[in-house]
């Protein structure tokens, strides 16, 4: 890119990208050196300064895309972090910190900002890989679905701990706190087939073990479960300032119209079996459990395999 000027680490070759505007593409490029340089980050302000085929790839990428555009405007930070590391390192790296937040001493307000700002950074460089041509459709889908179920997996549990620190559930392991908490998350359609777009809602359906030992009062456990999946979906999809992280969809229970949005498993295998519709049977065959009571859900998609 030029002396002086550092290499970004894009891990493959870039594809040449035509801008719609070249005259506002320039501008744009000029406009990220400058944020760049009042945020210090002197290498990446004289990268983007430098004509090559990085510069030239990221001018009509900021062209093309306001999305891109506005996050590495805040945050020019995201770009600057690709001279240390390749796309893949930062991308499974940001995807992995995201596995640590719920234990980090966070508030909730503060977790929910996290997840955004995580969101939006890995939805960046996935971005970035696959307008490159590095990654194609499959690799990118996965990755956008790997980091929901991150983020998932890090809100069930950060509202895991709260429940027990409340007294309101009692876990065996606080440091593992899914492990036998009974309340199950499962993964439908495209999340569950890991096949995400960038602007796909995730759809997920919740039980919940009525036996669990997690449980102080089993009777309890349609009102305590419900409540935590209804904090669980705000906790994903409320937009802030920092954005939402994903839109959630728990429609796609047992009749959604007049069941809670946690069902007994018990019940919810009485439904599949002698009520269930061919159409939910067969949404079945791509769920996935991906947080929570991780056994449990197994256990509960292989009694209801014969109706599947």
């Amino acid at each position: 890119m030029g002396e002086g000027a550092g290499q970004f680490q894009f891990g493959g070759a870039l594809r040449a990208l035509r801008p719609l505007d070249k005259e506002n593409a320039a501008s744009r490029l000029r406009e990220l050196a400058a944020s760049a340089k009042e945020a210090g980050l002197a290498r990446l302000a004289l990268a983007l300064s430098v004509k090559g085929a990085a510069s030239s790839f990221l001018a009509s990428v900021l062209d093309l895309s306001t999305f891109i555009r506005d996050a590495l405007m805040v945050r020019p930070e995201m770009l600057d972090a690709l001279f240390d590391v390749t796309l893949d390192a930062r991308i499974e790296a940001v995807i992995s910190d995201i596995a640590e937040l719920s234990s980090a001493g966070l508030s909730e307000a503060e977790l929910m900002t996290a997840l955004r700002r995580a969101k939006t950074e890995t939805h960046v460089l996935i971005a970035l890989g696959d307008l490159a041509g590095i990654y194609g459709g499959e690799e990118t889908t996965k990755r956008v679905s790997d980091l929901a179920i991150a983020c998932v997996n890090a809100a069930v549990d950060f509202l895991l701990r709260d429940a027990h620190a409340k007294g309101i559930l009692l876990l065996g392991d606080i440091e593992n706190p899914a492990k036998d908490c009974g309340w199950i998350i499962l993964a439908m359609g495209k999340l569950g087939a890991h096949e995400l777009n960038y602007s796909s809602d995730i759809d997920l359906i919740v039980f919940f073990d009525g036996q669990t030992q997690a449980l102080k009062d089993r009777y309890e456990g349609v009102e305590i479960y419900a409540k935590l999946t209804r904090r669980l979906g705000r906790f994903l999809q409320e937009r802030t300032s920092a954005c939402d992280v994903f839109s959630t969809d728990l429609r796609l229970r047992p009749e959604p119209g007049t069941t809670p949005v946690a069902i007994p498993v018990e019940m919810a295998l009485n439904y599949y079996e002698s009520r269930g519709q061919n159409w939910e049977r067969a949404a079945m065959i791509k769920a996935l459990p991906v947080a929570g009571d991780i056994a449990a859900g197994e256990a509960f998609l292989k009694e209801l395999t014969p109706y599947i």
